[in-house]
C-alpha cells in the first residue's frame, strides 16, 4: 500500500484548495469520511448494542457499535427507548436502526420499532427493512407490554420460560407452534415437565419440519420406577417457528423454551 503521510518535500495543503492536493487530511481520508465518520467497516459489524427489558413500556440499549452502509455508528451511552405502550398483545416487534443524519453517534431518534420482520441480507451480512437494520427484537406480554427478557452472548432470553405445551401432548409426532421471532431456524433451550401414566414415558425432539425418526433427540425418559420426570435440551425450530416433539404413555406435559440463540447478523461481538 502506498505511504499517505506528508512527505518532507510536500506542501502542507488542507481541503478544499482550487489547484492542490488536500495533503493534510489524506491519510485521515483513507479510513474516515470528510465528517469523521469511519468508513470501510466491515459488513454486518455488530459490537455489543445489547437489549433488554427496561419496563413495560421501553427497552434499554447498551453501548455499541453497528455497520450500516460501509459507515460504523455507535452508541456511547446506553439508549433507552420509551414510549412503547399500546402495542399490540403477544406480538414480536423488531428493533431498527437508520443512519444519523450528521455525524457517526446514534441516539433514540435513529431507533425505530416495527412489526414486520426484516429479512436477511447476505451482502450486507445483516437483517434489513430497506435501509434500516435490525438491532434486536422484543416480545409483548398478554397486555401489550414489553415482556422482561435480557440478550446475553447471542442469545435471547426471557426471565420466565414460555409455554410451547401446557397439557394433553399429540398423539404421535406433534409439530407445534413455539411463538418465535420470523428470523429463520432457530436454536432453542429447552425444559420439560411430564407424567407417566402407564410404560415408559419418553419425551423425544427433533429439528422442526424434519420427518426423521431412526434416532430421534431423546431428553427425559421415566419408566415405571418413577411417576413425574424433568429435564432441559436444546433443539432446531423450522423457518415457521415450530418445533416437533413425541411422547407416550403420558396425559399432561409442559414444554417450554428459556432461550433462543439470534442468528447471524444480531448476535454481535
Amino acid at each position: 500500500m502506498a505511504d499517505l503521510r506528508i512527505a518532507y518535500d510536500e506542501e502542507m495543503v488542507g481541503a478544499g484548495h482550487p489547484t492542490k492536493e488536500d495533503t493534510l487530511n489524506r491519510l485521515v481520508l483513507a479510513e474516515h469520511n470528510s465528517d469523521g465518520t469511519h468508513k470501510n467497516a466491515s459488513p454486518g459489524l455488530l459490537l455489543g448494542l445489547g437489549c433488554e427489558y427496561a419496563s413495560a413500556s421501553s427497552v434499554l440499549l447498551k453501548p455499541g457499535g453497528l455497520e450500516m452502509g460501509g459507515v460504523l455508528y455507535r452508541a456511547e451511552t446506553a439508549i433507552t427507548l420509551g414510549g412503547l405502550g399500546g402495542l399490540s398483545a403477544d406480538t414480536w416487534y423488531y428493533l431498527m436502526a437508520t443512519p444519523p443524519a450528521t455525524g457517526s453517534e446514534l441516539s433514540a431518534s435513529e431507533i425505530s420499532l416495527q412489526a414486520g420482520a426484516p429479512a436477511f441480507d447476505g451482502a450486507k451480512n445483516g437483517w434489513y427493512s430497506g435501509s434500516a437494520r435490525c438491532l434486536g427484537c422484543l416480545l409483548t406480554d398478554g397486555s401489550g407490554g414489553v415482556l422482561e427478557f435480557f440478550t446475553s452472548g447471542g442469545w435471547w432470553v426471557p426471565n420466565v420460560p414460555l409455554l410451547v405445551v401446557n397439557g394433553a401432548p399429540g398423539s404421535g409426532w406433534t409439530s407445534v407452534n413455539a411463538n418465535l421471532p420470523a428470523l429463520g431456524r432457530l436454536l432453542l433451550a429447552l425444559t420439560a415437565d411430564h407424567d407417566r401414566s402407564g410404560g415408559v414415558a419418553a419425551l423425544e425432539l427433533r429439528p422442526g419440519g424434519s420427518s426423521h425418526t431412526g434416532h430421534p433427540l431423546i431428553y427425559v425418559t421415566r419408566d415405571n420406577g418413577y411417576d413425574r420426570g424433568d429435564g432441559s435440551a436444546m433443539s432446531l425450530s423450522d423457518a415457521g417457528g415450530n418445533l416437533d416433539y413425541n411422547i407416550a404413555n403420558c396425559t399432561s406435559l409442559k414444554l417450554a423454551w428459556f432461550a433462543l440463540q439470534l442468528p447471524r447478523g444480531l448476535r454481535g461481538q
